[in-house]
């Protein structure tokens, strides 16, 4: 029996090379969503801003309901771009070091109570030289054990 896994392998490993198509349909999303998310110049990203997310991110958009089943994919698969976004930090005043997606409180699991500057910008853990500065944690933080995790 052939199946549609086999299909899909790559030539070189005995299959057609064919993708799958829930691959492809995710990564069309993720490419919509991209879209939205750089302001593309486009007629389809200003109307959906303009429609659904009415000034708020894609990202923090949550569901209302009765949505079109394209918006809805779209919606879906938020968490598979999220998995590839990188911060271009800029001068770095503007993202929060402890509470934007993916939270370094999450990956050390960390309760905001156990910092005491939950709103820090990533500006105040950067020096004048352009580096990291390891040490300024140790001013919000006080776990030895979490400022090695950080560093």
């Amino acid at each position: 029996m052939i199946t549609w896994d086999k299909i899909c392998k790559p030539k070189a490993k005995g299959g057609l090379g064919l993708r799958k198509l829930e691959a492809v349909n995710e990564a069309f999303q993720c490419k919509l969503e991209w879209r939205i998310l750089t302001n593309e110049p486009s007629l389809w990203v200003r109307a959906m801003q303009d429609k659904r997310l009415c000034k708020t991110s894609l990202l923090d958009y949550t569901s209302k309901g009765a949505e079109s089943i394209v918006w809805r994919n779209v919606l879906r698969c938020r968490q598979l771009l999220r998995q590839g976004i990188w911060w271009k930090l800029g001068k770095g005043d503007k993202i929060l070091f402890w509470l934007e997606n993916h939270t370094l409180l999450e990956i050390l699991s960390l309760h905001v109570d156990a910092i005491s500057h939950p709103y820090a910008k990533v500006i105040e853990f950067i020096t004048p030289l352009k580096r990291w500065d390891l040490y300024e944690p140790n001013q919000v933080i006080r776990n030895s054990t979490i400022i090695q995790q950080i560093r």
